[in-house]
C-alpha cells in the first residue's frame, strides 16, 4: 500500500480509505465498502464549494 497519490488529481488515497474503513468497521461487506468508497470519491457537481459541503455532510450529518 502506498502512502503516495498515483497522480496529482487524485485527492483521495483509496487503499488508504479501504484499510481505515475496514478497519473501523470489520464487518463491512466487500461491496458495501466499495459503495462507500464510490460515494466519497465521486463528484456531486462541478462547483467545488458544492462538492466541499457534500462531503462534510457525509461525515457530519
Amino acid at each position: 500500500m502506498s502512502v503516495f497519490a498515483n497522480s496529482y488529481a487524485a485527492v483521495i488515497l483509496s487503499d488508504r480509505v479501504r484499510y481505515a474503513l475496514h478497519r473501523i468497521n470489520q464487518q463491512i461487506s466487500s461491496a458495501a465498502l466499495q459503495a462507500t468508497i464510490r460515494q466519497l470519491t465521486t463528484l456531486s457537481s462541478t462547483n467545488l464549494i458544492e462538492n466541499n459541503l457534500h462531503f462534510h455532510k457525509l461525515f457530519f450529518l
